[in-house]
């Protein structure tokens, strides 16, 4: 009898806010037409491409932007948590990340695509370096393997 109570004095204590939101799929089929066209797609179909739970999940995530979140699907059991580091190294805005400052952002962003462009060059030279000394190394095994066959065919 006491649960909520409990419940209600469990969230205080932490400052968590609770809030239901109700989200309706009619309301999402009928703004898209391309997810109208998915949903009527046959069950086994449907079932594999289309899950109307990830769209609503990524309403909520990107509504509520800033702040920790839980949310749970109540038919599956599902559950998702979110936080402001999540989003930190793809969705970088100029009014929390940079503290409005257009310099700071132009000079971090730049420098994290040459960081990027930079990384994205070691990998592939090392993936070349490899996979060159896979091959050299093929070679030369090859024609140990090749003198030896010619030897046992004398």
């Amino acid at each position: 009898m006491n649960s909520g109570l409990e419940d209600k004095l469990f969230l205080e204590k932490r400052n968590i806010n609770k809030h239901l939101i109700v989200l309706s799929l009619d309301e999402l089929f009928s703004q898209n037409k391309l997810i109208a066209k998915l949903a009527n797609l046959p069950p086994f179909l449907s079932s594999e491409l289309f899950d109307p739970t990830v769209i609503m999940i990524n309403q909520i995530m990107f509504t509520f932007y800033r702040n920790y979140i839980y949310a749970a699907e109540l038919v599956t059991n599902e559950t998702w948590f979110w936080s402001l580091n999540n989003f930190f190294f793809s969705q970088r805005s100029l009014k929390y990340d940079y503290k409005n400052y257009v310099a700071l952002m132009f000079f971090e962003e730049f420098g994290l695509r040459l960081l990027n462009l930079a990384r994205v060059v070691l990998c592939y030279g090392f993936v070349s370096l490899v996979t060159g000394m896979s091959i050299r190394l093929i070679v030369k095994c090859s024609v140990l393997v090749a003198f030896g066959m010619m030897r046992l065919e004398e």
